[in-house]
């Protein structure tokens, strides 16, 4: 995209924006948009969000339709949502989906019917440290757990599990501002985006397997517990490679996670019961970790 400079009053020389983004992000005479001197390039941002109509949603089905239909209006960046619903027991499955979001609260509501609107603006500025949360609550989770098999102690695993509740929260807030607003640099926000999708798999399969070996009554052996603290490691390796790049230590990332698949491949056709279910969590999560490298490649490099 091309602009001509044009020269105002003998010294001023303006660019003028394109129509089309002016339009998406409603810039209007009189507002206020920042400047961003990167060497030979200028960057262009305003604080506004994506201007999204109110959407109107009638609610059918299970439960877990209810509550993934008001999730995603969330994420998509919905402002006001007005639902409709037949059973009067909704009610209480939509306060449930709304105890994972975010500034998103009850206005108004009737017998079959409520307004949802957002209180809290998704201000870019709140994204690094609400990503940060989802990263160390994940890692509170792993390092949890790992302690909690390791002792034999799988009554704890219930309430680590629910630790996956606030990652949710986390991802699906960063998910909506992404999708309001867009990454400080526009052209990695998809990229950004993956990751996020990403974070929210890592604790799911964290959930998974604390729920699943929750009930347990066998010690996980040895070697399954040497790989659940090396695929650990391999998330923080993750988390200190996506705060401060580095290649080596990237490289390094990426041979650990070669030889921890090598030995979960092996081990798998020998494994039974809880030993069985830990290792298919730790092989998703390894994989879901090394998944990550992708975006974020595309994002530093």
């Amino acid at each position: 995209m091309e602009r001509k400079v044009i020269q105002l009053a003998g010294k001023t020389l303006v660019v003028s924006l394109p129509s089309k983004w002016a339009k998406k992000y409603g810039i209007k005479k009189g507002d206020t948009l920042f400047l961003d001197e990167k060497e030979r390039q200028m960057l262009v941002s305003t604080k506004k969000g994506i201007d999204i109509n109110k959407a109107e949603i009638i609610l059918k089905g299970p439960d877990e339709f209810v509550r993934r239909n008001i999730n995603i209006a969330y994420q998509k960046g919905v402002d006001e949502l007005s639902l409709r619903f037949e059973k009067p027991e909704t009610k209480e499955i939509i306060e449930e989906a709304l105890s994972t979001t975010m500034g998103f609260e009850i206005i108004s509501q009737g017998e079959k019917s409520c307004t949802i609107k957002s209180v809290a603006a998704a201000v870019e500025e709140e994204f690094s440290n609400i990503l940060r949360r989802a990263f160390l609550t994940i890692l509170a989770m792993a390092d949890e757990s790992y302690d909690a098999v390791s002792k034999s102690q799988f009554s704890r695993l219930k309430s680590i599990a629910e630790s996956d509740r606030t990652v949710n929260k986390l991802t699906d807030f960063c998910k909506r501002i992404l999708n309001k607003k867009g990454y400080k640099e526009g052209k990695l926000t998809n990229y950004v985006y993956c990751i996020v999708w990403e974070l929210e798999r890592i604790g799911d399969e964290y959930r998974n397997m604390c729920r699943h070996l929750s009930n347990s009554k066998t010690k996980i052996s040895p070697d399954i517990l040497q790989i659940y603290r090396e695929t650990n490691s391999l998330f923080r390796d993750f988390y200190t490679l996506f705060h401060k790049f580095d290649e080596e230590e990237g490289v390094k990332l990426s041979h650990k996670k070669g030889l921890i698949l090598k030995k979960c491949i092996s081990l798998i056709p020998k494994k039974k019961g809880a030993d069985s279910v830990a290792l298919h969590c730790i092989t998703n999560v390894a994989s879901a970790t090394y998944d990550l490298t992708g975006p974020y490649y595309a994002i530093v490099l």
